[in-house]
C-alpha cells in the first residue's frame, strides 16, 4: 500500500468504524486525525501508522504496546486509548480527542515557557 493511503486528501472518509474529519497532527510513527464514531457519534482521535513504520516489525509491536498501555491506564491528565484496529492493512489506534494544542506544538512555536507556566504544566501532569 502506498504512503499516499495515509495522506487522505478529500476527508471525510470512513476508516474502520470511524469517519475521518480532519488531520490534526503528524509524527514520526503516524498521522493523527480527528474522527467520529459511526456507532456512537463520539469524536475521537485516530493515529494511523505510516507505511515506513508498519513495515518495521519493531515499530508495529511498539504501536500495539502503546494501545495496551494507554488502554490500561486511567488518569484525568492522560489520554485514554479506546480502540485498536486495522483498515485495509493499516493499523490504527483510537484515543480520546482533546481539543487544544500539544505541549510539543507550544514548545515548537514559542521555544521557551515562563517558569510559572512550566511549573503549572508539570503540576497538572504529576497530579494524581
Amino acid at each position: 500500500m502506498a504512503e499516499t493511503s495515509t495522506n487522505l486528501e478529500g476527508l471525510p472518509r470512513p476508516w474502520g468504524d470511524y469517519e475521518l474529519l480532519a488531520k490534526v497532527a503528524e509524527g514520526g510513527m503516524g498521522i493523527v486525525y480527528k474522527a467520529r464514531s459511526s456507532r456512537t457519534g463520539l469524536v475521537v482521535a485516530i493515529k494511523v501508522m505510516r507505511e515506513k513504520s508498519r513495515m518495521n516489525p519493531v515499530m508495529l509491536k511498539r504501536f500495539e504496546q502503546e494501545f495496551r498501555t494507554a488502554s490500561s491506564v486511567e488518569h484525568p491528565n492522560l489520554v485514554r486509548a479506546l480502540d485498536f484496529g486495522d483498515d485495509q492493512g493499516v493499523p490504527y489506534l483510537v484515543m480520546e480527542f482533546v481539543e487544544g494544542e500539544t505541549l510539543a506544538y507550544r514548545m515548537d512555536t514559542r521555544r521557551t515557557l515562563p517558569w510559572q507556566e512550566g511549573v503549572h504544566i508539570i503540576t497538572h501532569v504529576c497530579h494524581s
